[in-house]
């Protein structure tokens, strides 16, 4: 969460004024900063195309990690599925593209995590 708050607060702003008061003397000040992706998504906007791959991440990792779960839980746990998903898609769109990139990131890790999980899980 922390780090989702630095993110939206140097991206939300002027990043050229933050940086000449937070320079060392010895380093320059760039003249113009560039917030893209490899000028493509403008990193200080919200952007449909990085919510969308956030809401698709964030449904596979759930349903990795609903897993076997007991029949109890498994309603419970299925409500939970759509829920991530539902919850980035309201807060997203209100962001900036570089806090969904970051939330997409995490979540891609957290895929390749719970299939490794789940893999030696199944080993046993």
């Amino acid at each position: 969460l922390p780090i989702l708050l630095a993110m939206y607060q140097v991206f939300r702003g002027d990043i050229t004024s933050q940086l000449t008061t937070s320079l060392y003397a010895f380093i320059s000040a760039p003249s113009t900063v560039h917030a893209t992706l490899f000028n493509l998504v403008d990193l200080t906007k919200a952007s449909i195309i990085v919510v969308a791959l956030a809401v698709i991440a964030q449904y596979i990792q759930g349903r990795l990690t609903l897993g076997a779960a007991k029949k109890e839980a498994k309603g419970i746990a299925q409500y939970m599925v759509f829920l991530g998903p539902a919850i980035t898609l309201l807060i997203l769109p209100q962001l900036s593209a570089a806090v969904g990139i970051y939330w997409v990131t995490n979540s891609v890790f957290s895929i390749f995590q719970q299939q490794r999980i789940n893999k030696s899980i199944n080993q046993k």
